[in-house]
């Protein structure tokens, strides 16, 4: 890019595929703007003509734009301009976020939940919310079956909040205009929770579902999110679970039984975090106090099988390598630091393993590090 004194011409070299109405429009709209092909190279020279106090103030824009662009050979070449921004987020703001307030009966609990993220899960249950919120006067839907406890959980999901947030719900429910306040976080929340394999399993507070430990309220939790076909949120508290979660106990067969009741048939993320476990377990010193697998549940035991079988199975990672390295099929989970593991081993490849979504489908919960940059710091300082 630069400036002609002489003709007062701006000469920036623009990738492929921006046209003469983009440029004129969105960059320029005071300035005259050609186009002139630069037959050296595979790209377009665009010659803008104006006062200098305009090309100054284009050429500062066009070089933000360009610095974020990426070259032509294939790759993408679609600039994001001004004009383009301003008219994306004007759309952003015109689609406001309308909250539905979903009445639990009969304990007429009032839980404020975003359409917009009812949208994003795309499951049956928030299909029908969406649906019976605008046959309504106001965007009030009633709903039967469901304890306020561990709905709780859903709605603090849909508010993009930590699950173990301490925000005020619920509330009573008299009118949508009071019922419906910002519900934000009043302290950041730093409660943790207690999640082994002893607190998920410990059934005898399950009458009374305000009383029952965190870990067994994320069960039910899981449970209530496979019934709603909301895999998203599955996953999410899936994610929890693994944050949480301390060696302590064994996956017992009554608690095994209990799980795969409750749950769907086939796979799912619970089902293999217990599977997972029971194989941890066998391969450390405590195997002699598992109790064997003709002793729990058929299905559970054909579960582990296959992975135990998988892990014996070793394949070459990439026929193309000259050493031929091999690596198995399936691994050993490591329990004592499951979420790194997860997160770190296999280069990055176990961070869904929990999860419902396929292979090929985008992840809206992946495993992280979010620890913050000064705490690794001082880690690493010891």
């Amino acid at each position: 890019m630069f400036f002609s004194n002489s003709t007062m011409r701006l000469e920036a070299v623009l990738p492929l595929g921006v046209s003469e109405p983009t440029l004129r429009d969105d960059f320029v709209p005071c300035c005259h703007a050609s186009y002139v092909p630069n037959l050296s190279t595979p790209k377009i020279v665009a010659v803008l003509q104006g006062t200098k106090s305009e090309l100054r103030d284009v050429l500062v824009e066009i070089r933000a734009e360009l610095s974020t662009t990426r070259g032509p050979r294939g790759r993408a070449a679609t600039m994001v301009t001004r004009l383009e921004r301003e008219r994306r987020e004007e759309r952003e703001r015109a689609e406001s976020i309308t909250m539905i307030c979903v009445v639990l009966m009969p304990s007429n609990d009032c839980f404020p939940i975003p359409d917009k993220h009812l949208k994003e899960e795309e499951c049956d249950f928030a299909n029908n919310i969406l649906a019976s919120s605008l046959l309504q006067q106001q965007p009030v839907v009633y709903r039967k079956n469901f304890d306020p406890n561990i709905f709780r959980f859903f709605a603090l999901y849909c508010l993009r909040l930590s699950l173990f947030s301490n925000a005020d719900l619920p509330r009573p429910y008299t009118t949508y205009e009071e019922s419906i306040p910002n519900f934000t976080e009043t302290v950041p929340s730093t409660y943790t929770p207690k999640i082994t394999m002893i607190t998920l399993s410990d059934p005898r507070l399950d009458h009374d579902k305000a009383k029952i430990r965190p870990a067994r309220q994320l069960l039910h939790a899981y449970i209530m999110a496979q019934s709603m076909g909301a895999k998203h949120f599955q996953d999410a508290i899936m994610n929890a679970i693994v944050k949480f979660f301390r060696v302590d106990g064994f996956p017992l067969p009554a608690f095994v039984f209990d799980v795969y009741r409750r749950c769907a048939p086939g796979p799912c993320g619970l089902k293999k975090l217990i599977v997972d476990y029971y194989i941890w377990i066998d391969s450390t010193e405590h195997r002699k106090a598992l109790p064997p697998l003709h002793t729990y549940l058929r299905e559970f035991g054909q579960d582990a099988t296959e992975v135990f079988a998988a892990i014996k199975t070793f394949m070459v990672i990439d026929r193309r390598d000259p050493l031929q390295r091999q690596e198995s099929l399936d691994v050993v989970v490591n329990f004592n630091k499951l979420e790194t593991f997860l997160r770190d081993e296999r280069g990055a490849r176990l961070r869904c393993r929990y999860h419902e979504h396929t292979r090929h489908q985008m992840c809206f919960s992946l495993i992280v590090d979010d620890t913050s940059i000064a705490h690794r710091a001082g880690a690493a300082l010891w």
